[in-house]
């Protein structure tokens, strides 16, 4: 892979396609309109966490301060965060109250969303909109039996100093498989989710967007000529935050804790290994300034984190400057 220390996004959207999302219309009703937003320079630092919502796995209670204590550490304390897998309580319902000091949340009415959860700084932005888009709405192939994690959450945010807007997606679309119909569908979530996010955009006033989330994929995966969720982004005009990050951080560790037991990371062994992604564009231009996949090793170590483990994902953060 060709990593860029810095990039301009310059890219026009692939897609035009008009979409509508569950709670909030992506095509407005005919003779109204979306207020366009401000567009000056602005830098947002953005991560996404999946939060282990399998109990037997791992127990909630035990470790949400040491989810807390991950989020809120002075090298990572993003602006703007997406979680997975806090679709249900106690997760769904603590984590609000567990960042309360610092955050705002936007939640997920719909129980089938995933990625139920988005917060911001309450101090630096405020909501414009937000809701649910299904990726495969408009996917004849898919049927309600078949659509899996076709679910994408979304808030559009308002910078409170500037005026200055963006679109965050966030996504958990379905898990590892080598069946080449669920590297499909994840490869046509993506291409929904590009579509949707290209109407909306558009009507905004050409505002940035932001996707995060748990891919469960790795990049350079290709099953019978379908290439991987996100892949897909990377050919629908998006920029891969940690590739082109001028500084990064623990870049070569996979994304997901490979002993939650006993707190144990470890790096890729030959390929990319990462599930969890942010992806950038916009049509102004960006620049990646820094990425971190997010670990807190105990003093001393390369492999050891300490325990109790927060999830059996570490966060990503990176901190990008939009033009």
């Amino acid at each position: 892979m060709n990593f860029l220390y810095c990039f301009f996004l310059a890219l026009p959207f692939l897609f035009s396609c008009e979409r509508s999302g569950q709670e909030t219309p992506e095509k407005p009703e005919e003779g109204g309109s979306i207020p366009v937003a401000a567009t000056e320079p602005f830098t947002v630092s953005v991560s996404s966490f999946n939060l282990l919502g399998v109990y037997s796995k791992l127990a909630w209670e035990p470790r949400q301060e040491a989810v807390k204590a991950i989020i809120t550490r002075t090298d990572h304390d993003p602006d703007v965060i997406g979680f997975q897998e806090c679709s249900t309580n106690p997760i769904k319902s603590s984590m609000p109250t567990l960042l309360a000091n610092a955050y705002t949340f936007h939640v997920s009415a719909d129980s089938n969303c995933d990625p139920a959860l988005i917060a911001w700084k309450k101090d630096k932005y405020t909501l414009v909109e937000g809701g649910i888009t299904d990726m495969l709405q408009t996917n004849l192939e898919y049927t309600a039996a078949t659509k899996k994690s076709n679910l994408a959450h979304w808030v559009r945010l308002k910078e409170k100093a500037g005026g200055r807007e963006f679109l965050l997606y966030n996504i958990h679309v379905k898990t590892n498989s080598s069946s080449v119909s669920y590297q499909k569908l994840r490869y046509d979530c993506i291409q929904g989710l590009l579509e949707a996010a290209a109407f909306r955009s558009k009507h905004a006033g050409d505002i940035p967007v932001l996707i995060v989330g748990d891919f469960n994929n790795y990049l350079q995966t290709v099953e019978e000529g379908c290439i991987s969720a996100p892949a897909a982004c990377l050919a629908g005009g998006y920029a891969d935050a940690a590739s082109a990050a001028a500084t990064r951080k623990n870049f070569q560790y996979k994304t997901y804790v490979t002993d939650v037991d006993e707190g144990v990371v470890s790096t890729w062994s030959s390929k990319d290994s990462r599930l969890d992604y942010i992806f950038v564009w916009s049509s102004k231009g960006a620049a990646v300034e820094s990425y971190q996949t997010v670990i807190d090793f105990i003093p001393g170590s390369t492999t050891r984190i300490n325990t109790p483990v927060p999830s059996d994902h570490c966060p990503v953060n990176a901190v990008i400057k939009f033009n």
